[in-house]
């Protein structure tokens, strides 16, 4: 009796695991490539959230913060 219990644990655990996997949304990575425009990259880094999205703007505008219009 004790393996059905422990079966059906694993199949609510991988029904766990496998709904979470679902809802939760893309992660996007923004990276700077020389070619990209500051600006679009900047806003992808809007949608990533308050904290996350502080951190990927002194990503993106390392080095270029009195250079770049966009960084002001």
């Amino acid at each position: 009796m004790a393996a059905a219990a422990g079966d059906s644990d694993v199949t609510l655990l991988a029904a766990i695991v496998a709904h979470g996997q679902r809802t939760q949304p893309p992660r996007d990575v923004v990276l700077r490539h020389e070619e990209a425009e500051t600006a679009s990259l900047l806003q992808r880094c809007r949608q990533l959230g308050l904290i996350e999205g502080m951190l990927c703007r002194a990503r993106i505008c390392a080095g270029r913060w009195d250079s770049d219009p966009a960084c002001h």
